[in-house]
């Protein structure tokens, strides 16, 4: 009696992980599908009803969701709202916002995820470096000083409140481009190009020609 009540607890386990596996497999694929679509919609290399398949996407995944695909459909849904105007970009920014924050409920420690919050809440706030955007931004550099992915957001808050943001943030965009130079030169130098701020520019500009590139 006893050895079959062992071997039925061991069988209900083993369902029990295989179930949980199977699940967990699941909403990877659907976290993968998510980055898939969101990538097109980043690139605008996107067909009619795009954005209501990526919006499907999402609710599929449902609250577990894993970060990385709430993390490309925030991307997705800011690159969108940078396309908009009027109301519709107010809309898609706080659906960016929503998914950001989900993104870092299941990932507090993204420096990506933190540095995109920033860009999103300063859109949010009018394009102003509003006191939460700022402290994102904090949180960011404070996850990791030097990231690829994240350096394109800060980097960019960066460049866009050029002359009001303080010194210490400056300092610290300015010695990630020069980093981001050595490990991905031509990435650094698109970023260089997209800054409008003089100011910005100039110092960014500075920066990269101090790291000369690698001898072929």
């Amino acid at each position: 009696m006893w050895a079959r009540r062992v071997r039925r607890g061991l069988i209900a386990a083993l369902l029990g992980a295989l179930a949980f596996s199977g699940w967990t497999a699941w909403r990877e694929w659907r976290a993968e599908q998510i980055e898939a679509m969101a990538h097109r919609l980043v690139a605008a290399v996107v067909a009619p009803g795009a954005e209501a398949r990526l919006d499907s996407l999402i609710r599929a995944c449902g609250v577990q969701c894993p970060a990385r695909g709430l993390e490309a459909a925030a991307a997705a849904k800011a690159a969108l709202a940078a396309r908009a105007s009027g109301e519709e970009r107010l809309a898609l920014y706080a659906e960016a916002e929503l998914l950001a924050r989900r993104g870092l409920a299941r990932n507090p420690v993204s420096a990506e995820g933190w540095a995109r919050l920033a860009m999103i809440l300063s859109e949010r706030a009018g394009g102003a470096p509003s006191p939460l955007a700022v402290g994102a931004l904090r949180t960011s550099y404070s996850a990791a000083p030097f990231s690829r992915g994240a350096a394109v957001w800060r980097i960019g808050f960066c460049a866009s409140h050029w002359p009001i943001i303080e010194p210490g943030l400056r300092r610290h965009a300015v010695d990630e481009l020069v980093w981001l130079a050595g490990v991905d030169r031509s990435l650094a130098e698109h970023l260089v190009a997209q800054i409008q701020d003089d100011t910005a520019k100039f110092a960014f500009g500075l920066a990269l020609s101090v790291r000369a590139k690698p001898a072929n």
